[in-house]
């Protein structure tokens, strides 16, 4: 469905109601602004305003139309308006301003066609001399056919230089005596216009000195007009027709872009059935990375394009989260809504794997508004690192005498002991954990214990297992898990023929590893096995820890590895180089009487962002999309 624009009307009245409507719009309405009478400056400033927003809502129609086969690069007609349902709406002329040939260009692309930009005409020119020099004919020298009624003429250029002899061979003398030279020209465009006949090309544009007269004694040949718009639509869908039954890349490409919602698509083949995101499918299979459209209507498109006898697994791209500030300096009023639209659509516009170029950002901020004087300053943020985590707790009233207390949970994930009173108590000072039980106080000199009566809260991580797959390799004793192991829990070790394997016997557990032990059992090589273990959650990898930049914002509150890492609510963390640690976490306890105002959170408050000074590299699977777009502007 087409996304038709409001009528202007439909806008201005919709602003005004919620400048004027204190009961419906409590947060937008303003008291004083009541007179919008015609020719008053709030009646023309908000007309103003809504002219602006109603050309970016044309610019995203025009955009969502570059996007189909029918109406991409434009022009579009009355007729396809109609068949839109959008004719009421909008006009061609107004949609037309925003096509442009380049978007269907890139489109095609997508079912491995081309469009043909056409050839120039080639010609041989015999160019003639009245004197008994020496001439010289640069290349690039300009030559015509005769100049029309207008003044318009067809123009060709020579490819090479060339030299006219002072004392040419018999064979560079014409009849009339006169001495020449024969040169290959090139028609200055392209078409089947330049393909002109035997003896018109004849006109001397800026002849070098010496130069009298120049004739073509063959036809012009070659030129060959650029594709039109309806001529490369036409030849990409039959490539997909022609594509699709063999269920070729291009094929089922072209018609999920078609047929969905989709706005792109990677697919990669694993002819051998080696797929590090798919360990357990050894069978040859193909993975379809799409992005946009609903998943059923891409899945149906998959499942009726792809080959038969090949599974095909339909996946969504790994996406990057953009928050954009930027402080520019204006020489008028700007319009913040269109120009943050702009930053928008550009973000939307990047495909799969596509590198996000801070010059591109750059170049759209100045683009989307003529008061936009200079950018002062852009500020670029990863902005969806979130952490996965809840923490649960339970109460206790300690009794004297008792110093093991049982949780319900793995005491694996205890993450703190806190007292009545908010303070810590100090893990392996004041208590210990005793694993898949609970957690017992050490009462010695050193400790501080509850007194007897005393509330003490246990706090633990409450997450599901991890699984991380491998395939066993003789003389590979250890395997490195996704995420680090809380305090050493693993549940269970399995390969695929259901053989379970015992820790301490079989293998012991490291910080962010298992080790097989020599002495015990393993896997066959070869054989893949399922390691099932609590992840210290808490230690958060940073997925681009390659980006670098400087930033002197009072919210950061420290840097890792380079980079600065933003904690709302300002959450103490520690430094890991490229991944952080958050004291609250999931794994062994902290101490935290080292650390000031701590508390537990839950992931819901709080978010990761980290600056990108320069531009952001983005893998295959990869894919920028935009965030908030915060904009800070100085009238000059």
């Amino acid at each position: 469905m087409a996304f038709g624009p409001e009528p202007i009307d439909s806008i201005y009245n919709r602003l005004v109601e919620r400048i004027t409507d204190e009961d419906k719009f409590p947060e937008t309405a303003v008291k004083r602004i009541t007179n919008f009478l015609n020719g008053s400056f709030n009646q023309v400033w908000v007309e103003a305003f809504s002219e602006g927003l109603r050309e970016n809502q044309i610019k995203a129609t025009a955009t969502q139309l570059s996007g189909w086969i029918n109406y991409s690069g434009g022009p579009v007609t009355n007729d396809d308006l109609r068949e839109l349902g959008i004719e009421n709406v909008v006009s061609a002329d107004e949609i037309n301003e925003f096509m442009d040939e380049s978007d269907l260009d890139e489109l095609v692309e997508i079912v491995g066609v081309q469009r043909d930009e056409g050839s120039r005409a080639t010609v041989e020119l015999r160019i003639l001399t009245n004197e008994d020099r020496e001439v010289e004919i640069p290349a690039e020298t300009p030559f015509g056919t005769q100049p029309d009624s207008r003044g318009n003429f067809l123009r060709y250029r020579t490819v090479d230089d060339a030299t006219i002899p002072e004392n040419p061979p018999e064979e560079q003398i014409d009849e009339q005596g006169r001495h020449f030279v024969e040169v290959d020209a090139r028609a200055e465009e392209v078409g089947e216009r330049f393909n002109v006949p035997t003896g018109t090309i004849t006109y001397l544009v800026n002849p070098p000195t010496g130069v009298d007269a120049v004739i073509n004694l063959d036809p012009a040949t070659g030129g060959v007009d650029r594709e039109s718009n309806e001529e490369l639509r036409s030849r990409a869908k039959e490539s997909v027709a022609r594509s699709v039954g063999g269920g070729t890349i291009d094929g089922i490409t072209g018609r999920i872009i078609d047929d969905t919602d989709a706005s792109d698509v990677l697919i990669e083949e694993f002819f051998d059935g080696n797929n590090p995101n798919r360990p357990l499918t050894t069978w040859p299979h193909v993975e379809v990375i799409v992005d946009g459209g609903i998943e059923d209507d891409v899945d149906d498109v998959l499942q009726d394009t792809r080959p038969t006898g090949v599974e095909h697994f339909l996946n969504r791209p790994d996406t990057f989260t953009i928050r954009t500030e930027t402080d520019i300096n204006i020489t008028d009023e700007i319009n913040e809504d269109i120009i943050i639209e702009d930053i928008e659509l550009f973000y939307a516009t990047l495909g799969i794997g596509e590198d996000l170029f801070r010059d591109k950002v750059i170049q759209t901020i100045l683009n989307a508004d003529a008061n936009i004087q200079t950018i002062t300053g852009l500020s670029l943020f990863v902005a969806d690192e979130n952490m996965d985590f809840t923490f649960e707790s339970e109460e206790f009233t300690f009794t004297d005498g008792q110093l093991e207390y049982d949780t319900e949970l793995r005491a694996g994930r205890l993450a703190a002991v806190v007292a009545e009173d908010g303070s810590f108590f100090e893990f392996e000072t004041d208590w210990e954990a005793r694993r898949n039980e609970g957690i017992t106080w050490i009462d010695d000199a050193e400790s501080t214990i509850p007194e007897d009566g005393d509330l003490f809260e246990v706090f633990f991580n409450e997450h599901p297992p991890r699984e991380n797959i491998f395939r066993f390799e003789d003389g590979v004793d250890e395997y490195f898990l996704s995420n680090p192991v809380c305090s050493g829990d693993v549940i269970q070790i399995e390969d695929e023929l259901g053989t379970v394997y015992e820790e301490g016997v079989d293998f012991e557990v490291g910080d962010n590893s298992i080790v097989w032990l020599e002495a015990g059992d393993s896997p066959t090589s070869g054989r893949l096995f399922t390691v099932e273990y609590f992840a210290l959650l808490s230690n958060h990898q940073l997925r681009k820890a390659e980006v670098r930049q400087i930033n002197d914002d009072e919210d950061v509150i420290a840097v890792i590895d380079g980079q600065d890492v933003h904690l709302e609510d300002a959450v103490h963390y520690i430094d890991e180089g490229d991944s952080i640690q958050l004291p609250d976490g999931s794994g062994t306890p902290f101490n935290f009487e080292e650390l000031e105002d701590v508390s537990i959170i839950n992931a819901d408050d709080f978010r990761i962002s980290y600056e990108i000074e320069e531009d952001l590299p983005v893998d295959r699977r990869e894919k920028v999309q935009s965030g908030p777009v915060i904009i800070d502007a100085t009238e000059l």
